[in-house]
C-alpha cells in the first residue's frame, strides 16, 4: 500500500463527494463481504462460499458473487453476515444464468436483500451506490485498481464462540494484458500475490482514475478468478447489463 501512503494528502471524488484518499480507501474495502451458506449443524452453523460485493442499484440492495461459488447449495440458505457475526441474513430472491457459455459474464449471480434492508435487519450504508461506470481512459490515467476479498486460508472459525475470525485482503492492481473475453479485465500486481487467492472470487474491484488533475473513484467490477500474479474481473458495465437483463427484466 505504498502508493496510498504517497497519496495521503490527495483527495478523490467518490459518488459526488470529495474525500481524502485515505477515507475513500477505508470506505471501498467495506463493501466486500463474506458469502456464506447456512448449515443444519449446531457446531458448524455456516459454510464459507468466498466473497461478495454489496451494492445498491435502481432502488434495490443486492449482493453480487459468482455462480461457481454456490457449489450446488440451496440458494434460499445463502446469505451475508450482519451485526459483527451475530446474525446471518438470507436473501428473498436470487438470479443467475443457467450455463457459462463462452464468457465469465455468465458466471455472475446476484442475491436481493432489499426486503431485510427495508425491515431494518441490515445496514444499508454497507451497500455501495452503483451509479456510473468509469469513462474510457488510457492506462496511464488509471492510478490504481483496488481488489478486496476474503481468501479461505485467512479465515478462522472459532468454534467455542461460534465466531468467524475474518481475514480480508486488499490488493492494489494495475491493468494487465488484454483478455479474449470482452467482459473481462485482467489485472496484474506489481509484486505478485504472496497468499493463496482462493476465496477472493466474488470480491470487489474499484478503480481510481485521474481526469484534469482530479482523482475519481468508480466501481470497476467483480473478481471472478485469480492467481499468484493477479485477478480477472467482470467489468462494471457488464455487471450493470447482467442486472438489467435479469433482476430488473420483469
Amino acid at each position: 500500500m505504498d502508493l496510498l501512503v504517497r497519496m495521503a494528502n490527495r483527495t478523490a471524488m467518490y459518488n459526488g463527494v470529495l474525500l481524502p484518499i485515505k477515507s475513500v480507501h477505508a470506505i471501498l474495502v467495506s463493501f466486500a463481504d463474506h458469502l456464506v451458506a447456512l448449515n443444519d449443524d449446531e457446531t458448524w452453523r455456516f459454510s464459507l462460499l468466498g466473497s461478495a460485493v454489496r451494492i445498491s442499484y435502481r432502488g434495490r440492495y443486492l449482493a453480487l458473487c459468482c455462480r461457481h461459488q454456490l457449489k450446488g447449495n440451496d440458494l434460499s440458505r445463502v446469505g451475508l453476515i450482519e451485526d459483527g457475526g451475530k446474525h446471518i441474513v438470507t436473501s428473498a430472491q436470487s438470479v443467475h444464468y443457467n450455463s457459462l457459455n463462452d464468457s465469465d459474464y455468465h458466471d455472475l449471480a446476484v442475491f436481493d436483500f432489499t426486503e431485510p434492508c427495508s425491515a431494518g435487519a441490515m445496514d444499508t450504508s454497507r451497500f455501495f451506490s452503483f451509479r456510473d461506470t468509469a469513462p474510457d481512459t488510457t492506462p496511464d490515467k488509471q492510478v490504481f485498481i483496488l481488489c478486496t476479498g476474503f481468501p479461505f486460508d485467512d479465515q478462522r472459525y472459532e468454534l467455542d464462540e461460534n465466531h468467524l475470525g475474518s481475514g480480508r485482503r486488499n490488493v492494489l492492481c494495475r491493468l494487465g494484458d488484454g483478455s479474449n473475453d470482452p467482459a473481462l479485465l485482467r489485472l496484474n500486481t506489481p509484486k505478485g500475490i504472496d497468499f493463496d487467492p482462493n476465496g477472493m472470487s466474488g470480491g470487489s474491484a474499484f478503480v481510481c482514475i485521474e481526469r484534469e488533475g482530479q482523482l475519481q473513484i468508480f466501481f470497476a467490477g467483480i473478481i471472478t478468478r485469480g492467481g499468484r500474479d493477479g485477478f480477472y474481473i467482470v467489468k462494471a458495465g457488464f455487471v450493470r447489463e447482467f442486472l438489467d437483463r435479469t433482476m430488473f427484466a420483469r
